[in-house]
């Protein structure tokens, strides 16, 4: 049985250099190419305003993200769920409140080949 997790993600634009962020992620389980039922939808607040041409790019605007979870309370739902979640980042403590709510903190970037969905956010060009 071949298990697949698709994944989509929106963001408020497209340079890391500018600070964007992530605010929506989808998910959708499939097993031997049918998917099933499984499912996984998450607006974010990125608590900055979402570049115009972002906007027009997937039609998520400022309001509708308003008040939504940020991204550590979208990882705390996934651990709570039960989800293995691993998490880099080159400044540790930034993963210290994921980790003591039962992340695994992965100390190379090598530690996460085997993980079944990474979010990877690139905030500038030492993170490639």
């Amino acid at each position: 049985m071949a298990r697949e997790i698709i994944l989509d993600t929106e963001t408020t634009g497209i340079d890391p250099r500018k600070g964007h962020r992530l605010i929506e992620v989808g998910c959708i389980e499939i097993e031997d190419l049918l998917p099933t039922g499984r499912t996984f939808h998450e607006l974010v607040d990125p608590e900055r305003p979402i570049d115009p041409d972002a906007i027009r790019v997937h039609g998520i605007t400022d309001a509708m993200v308003r008040g939504k979870p940020k991204f550590f309370d979208m990882a705390e739902r996934l651990l709570d769920a039960g989800h293995d979640v691993s998490i880099w980042n080159r400044t540790k403590s930034k993963a210290d409140p994921l980790a003591a709510k039962g992340g695994k903190i992965v100390n190379n970037l090598s530690d996460l080949a085997g993980v079944d969905i990474l979010f990877a956010i690139v905030s500038e060009g030492k993170d490639l």
